[in-house]
């Protein structure tokens, strides 16, 4: 384990530049802090918005590379691009919208309605005796069946009340299908 360590060391000492490690000095006293009024995110984005733009190399086909001419104002540049972003994204909920159309699910199935057959039955928190009693529910009573895992538990929402519940499967008349 010891040699272990000593590789590992030896191995950091070598990635970190070894003997001719010069560790960055970073300034932290006050005196470096340039003092004055701190600037609000309105402030910067008046200073951008009215900052001439920089002149880009264009390529056109006849005469080739040329610098780029602002053609419009700042504020016009602005909201050239704003619109284009509007467009954009009008474009992709557009674009989502039809997909939702498209993937929208089939129909409900019929609901698989059934009733319990026991006398009085206790509707339980979870699927096993160990779960606390929501509801007791009586012989007759409608009930929709929203999860069969195949455990010997049916969960069940009662149609009347909208409780909602675990039952054995024993205790609820059989499914339709």
């Amino acid at each position: 384990m010891a040699v272990c360590f000593l590789f590992l060391g030896w191995a950091f000492w070598e990635l970190s530049g070894g003997s001719d490690f010069e560790p960055a000095v970073v300034a932290s006293t006050p005196e470096s802090i340039e003092e004055g009024p701190l600037e609000s995110d309105a402030d910067v984005v008046t200073r951008n918005a009215t900052a001439e733009p920089a002149a880009l190399p264009v390529q056109t086909a006849s005469t080739g590379t040329q610098p780029a001419t602002p053609a419009a104002s700042p504020e016009q540049v602005t909201l050239a691009a704003a619109s284009a972003v509007d467009a954009a994204a009008a474009e992709i909920v557009a674009e989502t919208t039809t997909q939702t159309a498209a993937a929208a699910p089939a129909p409900a199935t019929a609901l698989d309605l059934r009733a319990i057959t026991g006398n009085r039955v206790n509707m339980r928190r979870g699927p096993g005796t160990d779960y606390g009693v929501v509801a007791k529910l009586s012989e007759g009573t409608e009930v929709e069946v929203l999860q069969d895992p195949g455990n010997g538990w049916l969960e069940l929402r009662v149609t009347s009340d909208d409780t909602i519940g675990w039952i054995a499967d024993w205790l609820v008349t059989s499914s339709n299908g």
